[in-house]
């Protein structure tokens, strides 16, 4: 059986405690940087934006750049790594 260990991730500012599989650690803070860097770019551009339209612009490009990874012929990992974010996205939304 795989380890599972306890985690915070924090974006946007708000933080989620998370159980994840220990090796999966690496992957998940890699999302959370992405995640974050794009929040704090669109923050310099978009003055009267709150952070629901960051997370959902961050949102829409990281999806965008994935579907055009896809379409390159990278589809397995890139499934791979939509599986995992969207097994993140169920443990946050499980967690609100």
């Amino acid at each position: 059986m795989e380890s599972k260990r306890r985690v915070k991730v924090r974006i946007a500012d708000r933080v989620y405690p998370l159980s994840i599989i220990a090796d999966q650690e690496e992957v998940l803070r890699k999302a959370e940087s992405m995640i974050n860097e794009k929040i704090e770019s669109f923050k310099g551009i978009y003055i009267d934006k709150d952070n629901q339209d960051f997370l959902s612009m961050a949102s829409l490009q990281i999806v965008m750049k994935t579907l055009q990874k896809e379409s390159s012929g990278d589809m397995e990992s890139v499934l791979s790594e939509l599986v995992k974010i969207e097994d993140r996205l169920d443990q946050l939304t499980e967690k609100l």
